[in-house]
């Protein structure tokens, strides 16, 4: 959703984060997630790939990698499906 401009009114965001047992987030959105290295990514993916590559002359470039570190299972599907 996202934070709109000036927050949330009060009481009702304080209401609606005491009910769901939450505190508040007042950092960036993803801010708080572990680093990826994606040239490790890649490595990854151009081993588990390498069937696919070498048969249907696939390759893993840079947006391959950022949809496989956003969309994991999807990225897997659609490995999938390009050898079908």
């Amino acid at each position: 959703l996202g934070q709109p401009k000036g927050g949330f009114p009060e009481p009702l965001r304080t209401k609606v984060l005491q009910r769901a047992g939450l505190e508040p987030i007042n950092t960036r959105p993803g801010a708080e997630l572990p680093t990826l290295d994606f040239a490790a990514l890649k490595k990854e993916l151009l081993k588990k790939y390498s069937k696919v590559i070498k048969l249907h002359g696939a390759t893993i470039d840079d947006r391959d990698v950022l949809s496989a570190a956003l969309y994991p299972q999807v990225f897997d599907e659609y490995m999938k499906f390009i050898t079908e």
